[in-house]
């Protein structure tokens, strides 16, 4: 079984930064951080989802599309 890696809140936040740079939908689009303990807590959520990688990807972006 191959170990699992999680992204830091570093990561996360770099990531979307990235994407906001590439994909711009609107101008008004920029990246801002509204908290980074709810993102540490939506990592935390994830890693405790039992599961495979799919089930683990979809609590995170889940908690993250709620706004954390």
């Amino acid at each position: 079984m191959t170990r699992t890696v999680y992204p830091t809140v570093e990561e996360l936040i770099e990531t979307n930064k990235r994407v906001l740079r590439e994909i711009r939908v609107k101008k008004a689009d920029r990246h801002h951080v509204l908290s980074k303990a709810s993102l540490e807590g939506a990592l935390q959520r994830t890693k405790a989802e039992r599961g495979d990688i799919y089930d683990k990807a979809a609590v995170l972006l889940t908690v993250m599309s709620l706004g954390f």
